[in-house]
């Protein structure tokens, strides 16, 4: 089935976002992998199958911090989260958080107008619009 497609690209099971986060989320999610080293030995053919030439997007090293993800679930923390550093999320109904693990909004795009000093005039002549660094801590 892979083979059907041009480029992959994959992503570990994460704690679903948009709610506080729940300590051992993992343990009663559906998608969590029961055994570790199932899940270790389907990245390790992952990047078997990259290094025989499927396009597979992630750099090889992410192969090795799923798997050591999934055998220490615990060990990482999204206390030391980057999130808001580097992007931010925009919900359906057009709030913008810097983190989306947070339900608190920094401001709303539905409420952007020249007045309230966020608006953004490339984005009006269809260029991008980028919102600065945040410094907010998830």
């Amino acid at each position: 089935m892979l083979r059907s497609f041009r480029r992959h690209f994959f992503q570990a099971v994460i704690e679903p976002f948009g709610r506080a986060p729940v300590p051992d989320w993992w343990k009663d999610h559906p998608l969590w992998p029961d055994r570790a080293f199932m899940a270790e030995w389907v990245l390790s053919e992952l990047l078997a199958m990259k290094m025989r030439g499927l396009r597979i997007l992630n750099p090889d090293e992410q192969f090795a911090a799923m798997a050591a993800y999934f055998r220490h679930p615990q060990r990482f923390s999204l206390a030391d989260c980057t999130v808001g550093e580097r992007g931010m999320t925009i919900n359906p109904d057009g709030n913008v958080r810097l983190c989306p693990m947070s339900r608190r909004s920094v401001m709303s795009v539905r409420r952007i107008s020249g007045r309230s000093g966020h608006r953004c005039k490339r984005a009006h002549a269809g260029k991008k619009c980028t919102v600065a660094r945040s410094t907010a801590i998830c």
